[in-house]
């Protein structure tokens, strides 16, 4: 991990490097960008121009207009040359041939680049390409940005973007982002092309005096959202990996952080994470559990972290994070109706206006396997934590309308490991994404009694043991790192 700083009025931006070659063979560059005074309108501007979400709603307009001129003159030789908008000059044509309020949208590059993609098949014409494939998918992007999360920075309470980018992350990257309001404004420029680079995003806000950090669920830029070539697709888990790292690392900023936090979780977000890890690493939490939790969320994910802590009172309640592998309670506590002040015993918990009545809670090490560089992928300790916890905690006596509902959202128990771990495992180790748990344990076993241990903290140390077969993984060499 790389650490850059840009100087701007007095106003300096810490900005933390990382970066993961995709099995793709692209390579994701990651950010975690400390928010300032200089930076920060740049990304309110980002997050409230795309949530405003006004391409979604030109496209709608388009798509009712050509509905209503399919209605009117179905059988015109001029509407049935739009009829198969099988390609983007067709699609131009039809949009520049009808009267808009205003000209040509800057949203036509975006059109033109989910197109690119677009063969026509029998019995679909590109219109319907338009309504059924990109207008869902730019529609579940309005609605998901926190921007009450985006805030400079105070002593007590550290706030970051965490973002991934198809470009190098430089000293020139911080600057784009402070000269933002100086060099750029709404009339002037086409802001999906402006920020491009961007693949996905979201705002992290933390208290330095509790164990957790904060997201917002996931935010895709519509510009990688619609990329027909899907480059960039499933970087949702390595962008939570490289902010559970970066937290891990920086305690002396950011405190000392156990658990992710996602207040009002989005739905994509939970299913992202939970084909990644499994929806029992997934903890509901709630102060007002039987009010608002159903009963296929207390059943499904995971059981709640947040208890009682000894603080607590009967008409003043303070919360510990109870640790899911060894029952622990954490030190810190959290009070929702608590003053602000940065002298507090405890620290305050950040969510959407200050909000926390539900959230999700994830252990940080859990989501850190998928930044490879952070080596948990090959730390015994941690992987036996994660897998035992997954076993122990199936879904097989779940009803059977809940295993249905499981199974339409593509996340099964049948002993496989959760596809993405599987897929880090399998990249790890070089063998197949097809293992069990119990495959899984017994090589994690096999590993932890055969490797010697380091007893020096360094990510990014290793041993090499002799080549070796295990259950489901064979002809690979063990390597040992701990953190």
């Amino acid at each position: 991990m790389e650490k850059i700083t840009y100087n701007n009025n007095n106003d300096n931006i810490v900005c933390f490097l990382g970066q993961q070659d995709l099995d793709n063979g692209q390579a994701l560059y990651l950010g975690f960008e400390q928010l300032t005074d200089s930076n920060f309108r740049f990304w309110r501007d980002y997050y409230q121009q795309t949530n405003n979400h006004e391409v979604g709603k030109w496209l709608a307009f388009i798509i009712l207009e050509y509905k209503q001129a399919e209605k009117n003159a179905s059988d015109t030789e001029d509407f049935c040359k739009y009829r198969s908008l099988d390609d983007y000059e067709a699609f131009l044509e039809f949009v520049s041939s009808t009267s808009w309020n205003d000209p040509m949208p800057c949203y036509a590059p975006l059109f033109k680049r989910a197109l690119s993609g677009y063969s026509a098949v029998r019995d679909r014409s590109g219109i319907d390409y338009l309504a059924h494939k990109i207008y869902p998918i730019l529609s579940r992007i309005d609605g998901t940005a926190a921007v009450s999360l985006i805030e400079p920075s105070v002593p007590c309470s550290p706030r970051f973007m965490v973002y991934g980018s198809t470009e190098p992350i430089t000293q020139k990257t911080l600057k784009k982002h402070c000269d933002h309001l100086e060099t750029v404004t709404l009339q002037e420029i086409n802001h999906y092309v402006y920020y491009q680079d961007i693949v996905i995003s979201v705002p992290y806000a933390t208290d330095k005096k509790t164990p957790t950090f904060s997201h917002f669920g996931f935010f895709k830029n519509p510009w990688h959202a619609v990329d027909p070539k899907r480059f960039f697709a499933r970087t949702g888990p390595i962008l939570k990996g490289f902010s559970a790292y970066v937290s891990g690392q920086q305690s002396d900023i950011l405190g000392n952080k156990h658990y992710l936090i996602i207040p009002t979780p989005l739905t994509g977000a939970m299913k992202t994470l939970a084909h990644a890890l499994g929806e029992k690493n997934i903890h509901v939490c709630s102060e007002y559990w039987s009010e608002h939790m159903s009963g296929f969320a207390k059943k499904s994910l995971g059981d709640s972290l947040l208890v009682y802590g000894p603080l607590s009172k009967n008409n003043n309640p303070h919360w510990a994070m109870k640790d899911p592998d060894t029952g622990a309670l954490s030190d810190y506590f959290r009070s929702l109706d608590g003053p602000e002040e940065c002298d507090l015993v405890q620290g305050r918990v950040h969510g959407h206006d200050d909000s926390l009545h539900e959230f999700i809670a994830i252990k940080r090490e859990r989501l850190e396997i998928f930044y490879r560089e952070s080596g948990k992928i090959k730390d015994p300790d941690v992987m036996l934590r994660l897998l035992n916890y997954l076993k122990t905690h199936a879904n097989g006596h779940l009803p059977h309308v809940v295993l249905r509902l499981l199974n339409y959202l593509r996340i099964h128990d049948n002993g496989q490991l959760p596809r993405g771990l599987a897929l880090e495992i399998a990249h790890a180790y070089n063998c197949e994404d097809t293992l069990t748990v119990d495959d899984a344990i017994q090589h994690y076993e096999n590993l932890s009694h055969n490797c010697s241990r380091l007893s020096i903290f360094n990510h990014d140390a290793s041993t090499q043991q002799p080549e070796r077969d295990g259950p489901g993984i064979s002809d690979q060499r063990y390597a040992c790192t701990v953190s």
